[in-house]
Parts: structure tokens; C-alpha cells; sequence
């Protein structure tokens, strides 16, 4: 028996594929996720270096929902608390730029009572054959200011070879 309900619907165009997508809990009808999808083609199929938008949102929801769907050997491993994912990416495939927001409360610190909250907050843009992504966010204890400040930049190459993404020049860096 599955636990969840996914619905897709979508067309295509001679230059874009548009879908939209659902992911629901199959007992109350819960919405878990979204996501919806303009992506480029040309006559070949898909076509990474035209126009681009996803937009994808894990409602905020309880760990132990999330936890139900996996394997029993990890669910006691998620701590109690709760999660919310969105993200917005635009350009194109090979050069995207768009912003990715987790925020989740857990009590994933056992020795330290009340829950801890992590905010971040990601950007990225691309310029060349390089990907940019800077992160922001911060780290706090229940009831108190933030603990630490999560403030980075990572650059790493991001080359395409076609249509397919140049994996062996990612891994050499």
C-alpha cells in the first residue's frame, strides 16, 4: 500500500514542457509538496540553454509525517520538529540563478532541552562556466538569539558538453 498520492499534469509546446505536479498523503489528502515546471526544448528534446522556471514547496510539515514514509530502520532517527523547503529557480539549465529557503525546528540535540531552529537561506548564479551559490542563515537554541551565523560563497565549475552536464569536469574541479 502507498502512503502518498502523486498527480502530474503538464503539455508541451514546440520550445517549453510545462508541468505541474502534487504530492499528497493518501489518508486526509494532505499537500506535502508542489511543483511546477516551464522547461526548454528545441527538435532534439530537452534544450539546456533555453529559459527555465521551477518552482518547488514542501508545505511545513512535522519530521514524523515525513519519517513515516521511510524505512522503518530510519524512522527512529528523524527527531520530533518540523521542516519547510522552497525553491525558485530561473535562468537556464546551464546558467541557473534562483533561491532555495529550508527552515526546521528540531530537537535534534539531545543534551540541549527545547528544540533548535536552522533558517538558510541559498542563492545562485552563474557567470561563465561557473556556478556561484552564497548561503546565509543562522542556528539558534529555543527562546534565544541566534547561536551562529551561517554566512558562505562556494564557486565550482559547471560545464555543459551539449546537452548533458559535464560530470567528469565536475568532479576534477
Amino acid at each position: 500500500d502507498q502512503p502518498l498520492l502523486i498527480t502530474a499534469k503538464g503539455g508541451t509546446e514546440a520550445t517549453s514542457a510545462t508541468a505541474h505536479a502534487e504530492v499528497r498523503r493518501k489518508g486526509d489528502r494532505s499537500l506535502l509538496a508542489a511543483i511546477d515546471a516551464v522547461l526548454p526544448l528545441d527538435k532534439q528534446g530537452f534544450q539546456p540553454r533555453g529559459a527555465w522556471r521551477i518552482k518547488a514547496t514542501v508545505a511545513n510539515r512535522q519530521l514524523s509525517e515525513i519519517a513515516a514514509l521511510l524505512p522503518e530502520h530510519l524512522r527512529a532517527k528523524i527527531p520530533a520538529g518540523d521542516v519547510a523547503i522552497r525553491a525558485d529557480l530561473a535562468g537556464s539549465p546551464v546558467h541557473p540563478t534562483g533561491t532555495i529557503d529550508v527552515t526546521a525546528h528540531a530537537a535534534a540535540l539531545k543534551e540541549v532541552p527545547g528544540a533548535q531552529t536552522i533558517e538558510l537561506h541559498a542563492t545562485l548564479a552563474s557567470s561563465g562556466n561557473t556556478l556561484n551559490v552564497a548561503t546565509k542563515g543562522s542556528v539558534a537554541l529555543e527562546g534565544q538569539p541566534a547561536l551562529a551565523l551561517i554566512d558562505g560563497r562556494i564557486s565550482m565549475p559547471f560545464v555543459w558538453n551539449g546537452k548533458a552536464l559535464d560530470r567528469a569536469g565536475l568532479r576534477a574541479g
